[in-house]
């Protein structure tokens, strides 16, 4: 399964727009020293974000988890991002897994977790992410993967469907047009393929007495299953 980069970070970037406010949960053990601390290094993971320095992102995040590991389920889901970004699907995977185990109702880690999936070429694993993100907040990206996820499923008649929601909406018409041809070719061959294994399980053998070619159509095993065609 191979999505293309420029989708990618275009998807990504979409969803750090969404990540940028920090929302800390209160409770017993969240003192204003904690808060502090959670706040401090957020801000330094964002500004690295934004300077591409996936690495020092990455630490600064992970020195919040590894401190207040329940505080904010948020933090799970910008490392997994950056994770994400920097193609370490496997990292991005656990994490966003964590994330969601404590708030499953992030979109964005449910997207991407989805298409970590698909990039590990485990659709099985990306789908209900992937139709969870696309039901609760329905964009062109999670059409995009959602189709690209059914595709790899052999599902093509309902990944269409996706493909069409995110051909009406986005301004690269040509990009899923040949995601969309590309499907509907794969649907036709799909068919045709299904229809030449039923025509192989059929025998015709003629009718005696009859001249005019009728025929009664039995499975290749030999007992009836129909009469004069």
């Amino acid at each position: 399964m191979t999505v293309p980069v420029r989708a990618l970070f275009v998807s990504a970037a979409f969803f750090y727009l969404g990540a940028n406010r920090l929302v800390l949960a209160q409770g017993p053990d969240l003192s204003a020293e904690a808060e502090s601390f959670i706040e401090d290094h957020f801000s330094a993971a964002k500004g690295a974000e934004a300077l591409q320095q996936f690495d020092k992102a990455i630490e600064q995040y992970e020195l919040i988890l590894k401190r207040y590991p329940d505080a904010v389920p948020e933090v799970y889901q910008n490392l997994g991002l950056v994770y994400y970004l920097a193609r370490r699907y496997d990292d991005a995977i656990r994490v966003f897994e964590r994330g969601i185990r404590l708030k499953p109702n992030m979109v964005g880690a449910r997207l991407f977790l989805g298409s970590s999936y698909l990039m590990k070429e485990r659709p099985e694993r990306a789908l209900p992410h992937l139709q969870y993100a696309h039901k609760t907040q329905p964009t062109v990206e999670s059409a995009q993967y959602l189709g690209r996820c059914l595709n790899s499923l052999r599902r093509y008649d309902e990944a269409n469907e996706y493909y069409r929601f995110a051909l009406a909406r986005s301004a690269d018409k040509a990009y899923f047009l040949h995601l969309l041809g590309n499907s509907y070719l794969r649907l036709s061959e799909q068919v045709g393929n299904s229809l030449t294994a039923l025509s192989r399980f059929h025998v015709r053998i003629p009718h005696n007495g009859q001249g005019d070619g009728g025929a009664a159509v039995v499975p290749s095993g030999g007992a009836r299953i129909s009469g004069v065609i």
